[in-house]
Formats: structure tokens, C-alpha cells, sequence
């Protein structure tokens, strides 16, 4: 006997096993430039290029800079300050330099802003795979005339579950930190995030990631 479990309740169990565990994020590679090795910046603006919506840049950007708070670097979202205009119109993954050099960076190094990190959204894939189906077989309770020799031959169940098409979705990125007053690059990593379930979920795997690896470089949350 063979019993086909399709059940809604399984299959919901499966997707929030997939879907809840959150985002996975790695850093592939990093550096930090010898010369600012430990010296920290104080106030710092978090931009994002690259991303496929405006709004997608602000949920990046402001979780890195909440992060970046709570290690006692004053951050802010560059969406912020912008008042709703895009400083990469043409979404080519690079900071427009007209507004960024005209309108930006002066009003930054104003209030006193020392270090800018640009997160570069370099490629978002996905890729579909087939996950195979599996069989279980359990015993079935049996109490009869025949004895126990006949448990060998009859009384087991095959439970089956279906196979699925996943989608796998991979985002790299990278973060480069640069002081503000040179224009030098202090640090720098590129990571790799795995099926985030939303973009928000993306952006607190990447900050959770990221900003450790900067306060252990020094180049963040004083020392």
C-alpha cells in the first residue's frame, strides 16, 4: 500500500522552513588600508547604488546605518538627505558626480560627516532547481493470529512526498568605505548574500554582516 501525503499544512511547514530562516550573508574578500588601520571614523554617510528601486536603497542604507549606530559611529542614510532625489539617475551602480560633488559633499563636509561608505549592488541572480521527492517507510500496527513473521512481509507503509522547484537567488555586493576630506578608501569587502526572503531581510543580512567586520578592522565604533 502506498499513501500520497499532499498535505496543505506540510506544505506550508516546508515553505517557512525555507523562507524564515533568514538571509545568509559572506564575506567573500576584504581589505583595509594600513594607513587608517584603527582610526576610526566618527560620522558617517551610507550611501547605495545599484539597487533596483529607490526604496530598495533606502532599506539597505538605513539598516547599515542603524548598525553602525549602535557601535557608536554616527551614521545616517544618504536617502536622508537627498529629499527624495536620486544621486544614481541613470542606475549605472556609480554615484552621479554632478550632484554628489556639487550638491552633496559640501553640504556633508559642513556638518562635519568624515567618512562615506558606498554599498554597490554588483549583481542579483537566481537560478531554479528541482528537489526531489522522498519516501519514508514506517511500520504499521499489526496485532494478529499469524504471529510476528508476517510483519516481514506485509504491514509497512510508504509515505511519499512530492518534488518542488526551488528558486535560488544570489546577490553580490560590495561596501567601500572612504574618508571624506581625500576621497581615500579605508576599507573595502565584497559579499554574497543567500534567498533573502525581501529586500529588508537582505538588508539586515548584510549589515549584520558587514559592520562587525568594520568595527573589528577599526574603521568604525571608536576603539
Amino acid at each position: 500500500m502506498v499513501v500520497r501525503v499532499i498535505s496543505g499544512v506540510l506544505l506550508s511547514s516546508m515553505l517557512w522552513l525555507v523562507c524564515g530562516c533568514g538571509t545568509l550573508t559572506e564575506i567573500d574578500g576584504s581589505w583595509t588600508n594600513p594607513d587608517y588601520a584603527s582610526k576610526s571614523m566618527k560620522k558617517v554617510v551610507v550611501f547605495c547604488v545599484g539597487a533596483q528601486t529607490f526604496l530598495a536603497s533606502a532599506t539597505m542604507e538605513t539598516a547599515v546605518a542603524d548598525k553602525l549606530a549602535r557601535t557608536g559611529t554616527e551614521a545616517i542614510a544618504a536617502t536622508n538627505l537627498s529629499a527624495g532625489k536620486s544621486y544614481d539617475a541613470d542606475n549605472d551602480g556609480v554615484l552621479d558626480s554632478e550632484y554628489s560633488k556639487e550638491v552633496l559633499v559640501p553640504k556633508l563636509r559642513t556638518e562635519g560627516y568624515d567618512g562615506v561608505l558606498v554599498l554597490t549592488v554588483k549583481s542579483v541572480t537566481s537560478k531554479e532547481r528541482f528537489v526531489a521527492g522522498t519516501t519514508v517507510y514506517q511500520p504499521a500496527a499489526f496485532y494478529g493470529k499469524s504471529g510476528w513473521y508476517n510483519h516481514w512481509s506485509e504491514n509497512y507503509l510508504a509515505v511519499q512526498t512530492p518534488g518542488y522547484t526551488a528558486t535560488d537567488v544570489t546577490a553580490v555586493l560590495e561596501a567601500n568605505l572612504y574618508t571624506m576630506d581625500k576621497d581615500v578608501l579605508v576599507w573595502g569587502a565584497r559579499t554574497t548574500s543567500y534567498n533573502p526572503s525581501s529586500v529588508q531581510d537582505a538588508a539586515e543580512s548584510v549589515a549584520s554582516t558587514i559592520v562587525p567586520a568594520m568595527k573589528k578592522a577599526g574603521v568604525v565604533g571608536g576603539k
